[in-house]
């Protein structure tokens, strides 16, 4: 979350099960920030999706259960920053 707030960055990649934070928790802090709302977040995971939870703001623009292939991952994170690119695009002044 630190290096969030200190550092410009395109899009979030991270672990669904961490020992201090989850990654949907992170999720959530990120959608309700004022900021950060709108960065692609990707959740890997060796969990199955259908433990996501129904707060939409702890989503995840992708999920990906690991073992992840490098491909696959680039392919998701290409997707995500041309749609986000677009969505900017389509709001004046940013």
């Amino acid at each position: 979350m630190k290096a969030l707030l200190s550092s410009a960055v395109d899009a979030v990649v991270t672990d669904a099960v961490m020992p201090h934070l989850s990654g949907h928790e992170l999720c959530r802090f990120l959608r309700r920030h004022p900021t950060l709302g709108r960065l692609p977040v990707v959740l890997l995971s060796g969990v199955d999706k259908t433990h996501e939870p129904n707060d939409a703001s702890a989503r995840a623009d992708a999920y990906l259960s690991k073992p992840i292939r490098p491909e696959e991952l680039t392919l998701c994170l290409s997707r995500l920053l041309v749609e986000a690119d677009g969505s900017f695009e389509d709001q004046p002044g940013i």
